[in-house]
């Protein structure tokens, strides 16, 4: 949550114990107002962008509100 974009650590995926690196991207704040953070996650051989919004105390997967920018009809 306080890395600086381009920072990366090692972490369990809650989800499914598996081991994976994760790079920060970008931090910035939703119109909602909740502090984001836009992620690479990294397990064997796939890479995902997710969205985590601060939720409380913690950090929860939010739905990006654009898939693919780079997209063109």
């Amino acid at each position: 949550a306080s890395g600086a974009p381009g920072s990366e650590e090692t972490v369990v995926l809650p989800s499914t114990g598996q081991t994976a690196r994760v790079r920060m991207v970008r931090a910035y704040a939703a119109a909602s107002g909740r502090d984001c953070r836009e992620i690479l996650v990294r397990t064997d051989g796939s890479t995902q962008t997710r969205l985590i919004c601060r939720a409380g105390n913690g950090w929860r997967e939010a739905r990006p509100l654009i898939q693919d920018a780079s997209a063109r009809p």
